[in-house]
């Protein structure tokens, strides 16, 4: 997730001005080739600090030249490491983080001096590999950046906070809950040692996110007021829709959906201010859940059908995974015991093979769900129909959620 005055902030918004800046050019002296490094040196004269709404346009101008990338890297592989710390940060704001991770893979190959850039490059691809739910590949990865960080001179300590915070996310979303809090409190010390406040926001919300996954619902609480309250201060905006949508999760595993869809529609309206595409459609999951459980179906559709779209645009499989048990949980509730049977089977594949299981948050209304359609059922009928949908693959179970969200039953 990107945060303001963040390095992946200036970043994207270097990457953005450099991109609308050489699109200019190009298109005024075609008889110009541009190399990587005349990309390299406008990425570092743009160093502006640009309000969300100017954000927002330039990575609108993004989305229709975002293949120029491609073509430089090709065109000056020498150079294109450099390059990668600017470009992924612009996939992953575009919602393009497949392209990324793929123009990433091959660079990966080559052997990578021990130097900052190199580091730098595979903290990138790094995050590139999480964003496509690649959690072991994206751990190892980051180990090699942490490993080499540790071996260059000088003071590395917001990179190596920003990089084992990242490793806790991935060690969470696979589960491992002790390694993540231990790892999320690691950073926080070298956040809280160079008195960053952006990085300390961000490790006490990844605290609470570990505690709410274990049940700690107070803890989660006092971690995501902290946060809030810093992100607040540096007027963070993402960092502050973050904070409600978690609070909003804890809310929906409370069965407090009121609350919940209150403080989902605040983090949505943020995040749409901001254009932060992934950011959006995590806020409409949400609230298409919550309005599920208050039997607002129509607005249940709307939202989980606009965030099954997009996640699968993004080639977000963790996400397209939760929209589709989502929608296992609206059709049970429309009574459709055979449909969510088969969508819940869909599901269960897709984490098999993500190889991280249903959050605490969550997997308490999906039992409820799972033992009320075996209760109408019977366990070997949704056996037999949970099966149907594990035999589905990734497109096919896509596909089949996507028919069920678009067209209600009469």
């Amino acid at each position: 997730k990107m945060q303001k005055n963040s390095v992946v902030y200036v970043g994207a918004v270097a990457v953005s001005v450099a991109v609308v800046t050489l699109t200019w050019y190009l298109k005024n002296r075609r008889d110009k080739q541009f190399t990587t490094k005349d990309l390299i040196a406008l990425c570092k004269k743009t160093e502006p600090h640009l309000t969300g709404s100017d954000q927002k346009t330039h990575f609108q101008v993004l989305e229709g030249n975002y293949q120029l990338f491609n073509q430089v890297l090709l065109d000056d592989p020498e150079n294109a490491i450099i390059l990668l710390g600017y470009i992924w940060r612009f996939y992953c704001v575009t919602g393009r983080q497949k392209i990324g991770y793929e123009a990433a893979k091959s660079l990966n190959k080559k052997d990578l001096p021990i130097t900052a850039v190199s580091a730098k490059y595979l903290l990138a691809f790094g995050m590139l590999a999480h964003a496509t739910g690649s959690f072991n590949e994206a751990k190892d990865i980051l180990r090699r950046s942490l490993q080499m960080y540790l071996q260059l001179p000088g003071d590395s300590k917001l990179d190596r906070a920003i990089i084992i915070n990242q490793i806790g996310v991935c060690s969470r979303e696979k589960g491992d809950y002790v390694e993540a809090e231990s790892l999320h409190k690691q950073a926080l010390g070298l956040f809280t040692e160079i008195n960053n406040e952006w990085g300390i926001g961000l490790a006490l919300s990844n605290l609470g996110v570990v505690a709410r996954e274990q049940g700690g619902w107070d803890a989660a609480k006092n971690y995501f007021q902290k946060s809030l309250e810093i992100r607040m201060k540096i007027q963070d905006s993402i960092g502050i829709a973050s904070s409600l949508g978690n609070m909003g999760a804890i809310s929906y595993a409370l069965s407090e959906y009121e609350d919940a869809i209150g403080l989902h529609e605040r983090c949505l309206t943020i995040r749409l201010s901001l254009g932060d595409s992934w950011g959006v459609c995590g806020a409409k999951l949400n609230l298409g859940m919550n309005y599920c459980e208050t039997e607002n179906y129509l607005k249940a559709r709307h939202h989980l059908l606009g965030a099954i779209h997009s996640f699968y645009k993004m080639n977000d499989r963790l996400g397209v995974c939760e929209c589709i048990e989502a929608t296992g949980c609206l059709v049970a509730k429309l009574l459709e015991f055979e449909t969510a049977s088969i969508l819940f089977g869909c599901a269960k594949k897709l984490r098999e093979t993500l190889d991280c299981s249903v959050p605490l948050t969550r997997s308490g209304h999906h039992q409820r769900y799972t033992n009320s359609i075996v209760a109408k059922i019977g366990a070997a009928a949704y056996a037999r129909y949970e099966q149907q949908g594990k035999s589905k693959d990734y497109k096919e179970s896509y596909t089949f959620a996507e028919n069920h969200l678009a067209v209600p039953k009469k």
